[in-house]
């Protein structure tokens, strides 16, 4: 065990102390069938587009590269998430289509296709499945497993998680990042916003346009050097801010620390140092991921070990022996 971890007092495990000192009381997020989105509707869809000009507008019932679109399901930085019908089998899937406004500038559709790219090469249950790239006539568009739930983001808005529930969104979270560390991706906007939780208490890491990885010549053709600055201020690792500073997976651990700390307590951590409130050896812990030097931060597999250590279990077998931090040059 790591020094820092120690042990709980009285012999406590984690999630019983983290009852006690953060989430006295009944938990807002207790009830997971409460988690589904209500259904899409195509009015929801009109309201998207109704800004557009009439021959760019996408609508429901349109057939895109063989899928049919149903609604809506959600925006980001210059793309849609629309629902739709893949047509050959009838499966739901979702859409990321690039927005109207960004067509015809080449780095923007490069770094949608990239992100497909690099989701198709992964395969993971805890990160989200690319089923599909491409352009069809003027839209660019990744077609992504249709997922039920809520982002993590969202259930924090209604009050807190239960702490239990937390620490599974972390340790599930956790998995996920070891397997991208692994393979040399840091996904750069690791946040509750990219976080799914959906039913039977399954999270899903999704969103990978900001991911970084060792070797990415479309990205350093397509000129995405501004990728280098990256991710949400409140979660972004001192080093994300600095141009000349190397980038590599323990940007994605301070970022897990942060949403670690506000999945338990519905904030995020007071000038880089974890809430009183938590128990003293995780508070040790989150500071060890909040440290300024990315070497002084642990490894996805040496917190995951860390962290059941504390929940007083042994870890699921893995193949993480021998994980060493990747890091990229600006």
């Amino acid at each position: 065990m790591h020094p820092a971890v120690g042990s709980l007092r009285g012999g406590a495990g984690l999630v019983d102390a983290l009852r006690v000192d953060v989430a006295p009381g009944r938990s807002v997020v207790d009830d997971l069938p409460a988690l589904h989105d209500p259904p899409i509707g195509p009015s929801k869809l009109a309201r998207v587009s109704r800004s557009r000009p009439p021959d760019e507008r996408l609508h429901a019932g349109q057939v895109l590269a063989g899928y049919r679109l149903e609604g809506t399901a959600g925006s980001g930085g210059f793309c849609d998430v629309l629902r739709a019908t893949r047509l050959a089998d009838g499966a739901p899937v979702a859409l990321k289509v690039l927005r109207a406004k960004h067509r015809g500038q080449r780095h923007r559709e490069l770094q949608l296709l990239r992100e497909g790219s690099l989701l198709q090469s992964l395969r993971h249950p805890r990160i989200v499945r690319c089923l599909d790239a491409g352009r069809a006539g003027p839209w660019t568009f990744l077609a992504l497993e249709w997922l039920e739930g809520r982002a993590l983001s969202a259930l924090l808005e209604r009050g807190r998680l239960r702490p239990d529930l937390a620490l599974d969104c972390g340790f599930q979270l956790l998995e996920a990042l070891e397997y991208l560390h692994r393979r040399g991706v840091v996904h750069q906007d690791v946040k509750p916003d990219n976080l799914l939780l959906g039913p039977r208490r399954r999270c899903t890491l999704f969103d990978f346009g900001l991911a970084r990885t060792r070797t990415d010549a479309l990205q350093e053709r397509a000129g995405l050097d501004p990728l280098r600055i990256a991710g949400s201020a409140s979660y972004r690792a001192p080093e994300q801010s600095d141009p000349h500073a190397p980038v590599g997976t323990p940007a994605d651990i301070y970022a897990f620390a942060v949403t670690l700390h506000r999945l338990l307590t519905r904030r995020l951590p007071s000038a880089g140092a974890p809430s009183a409130r938590l128990p003293e050896p995780l508070r040790a812990l989150l500071a060890r991921c909040l440290a300024e030097d990315p070497a002084a931060r642990p490894t996805a597999a040496e917190l995951r070990r860390s962290l059941h250590a504390l929940e007083r279990t042994e870890p699921k077998p893995g193949d993480d022996a021998g994980e060493a931090p990747a890091r990229f040059g600006p």
